[in-house]
């Protein structure tokens, strides 16, 4: 009786852990290997103004700068990765994430050591100084999570 209730605690304190909000708490501070399958995580961009950096954009396997980058899936691409030299992350509407340099949108992040782009709504004042005017008014991120491993 004791073990089975050791175990049904256990479980349900991994449910806990495995939560999609622990998840991403842990994901935004993280400094190890985030649990997923390469390719598991979705960022959905919206609110793009006069460029066309809309879309969804997927984990890729290579990392660059240390981070994960993100390319969106069009025939033109698109770009989601960060540029140490910058310390800034960058949105491209289209190239490759391991070698694109130019962006359309940038944001500086509020904790240097976490390896996903700022969620939510991105911020004028947070951008890169020398980036051509753009409306961020409603420029945001969203993350989905697929193919989580246990």
């Amino acid at each position: 009786k004791k073990k089975r209730k050791k175990k049904e605690k256990e479980e349900r304190e991994w449910c806990c852990e495995n939560t999609m909000e622990a998840r991403t708490k842990r994901m935004k501070g993280a400094k190890k290997p985030l649990s997923t399958v390469p390719g598991g995580i979705e960022i959905t961009i919206t609110g793009s103004d006069s460029v066309q950096c809309n879309g969804i954009y997927r984990e890729q396997t290579d990392k660059r700068d240390g981070k994960l980058c993100f390319a969106r899936e069009v025939e033109r691409g698109g770009a989601l990765y960060f540029d140490s030299k910058a310390n800034a992350w960058k949105v491209c509407q289209d190239g490759n994430p391991n070698t694109e340099s130019g962006w359309n949108y940038s944001q500086t992040p509020d904790d240097p050591e976490d390896e996903l782009p700022p969620l939510g709504k991105w911020e004028d004042s947070k951008k890169i100084s020398t980036e051509v005017k753009r409306d961020y008014q409603n420029f945001m991120l969203e993350m989905e999570m697929n193919n989580i491993k246990g």
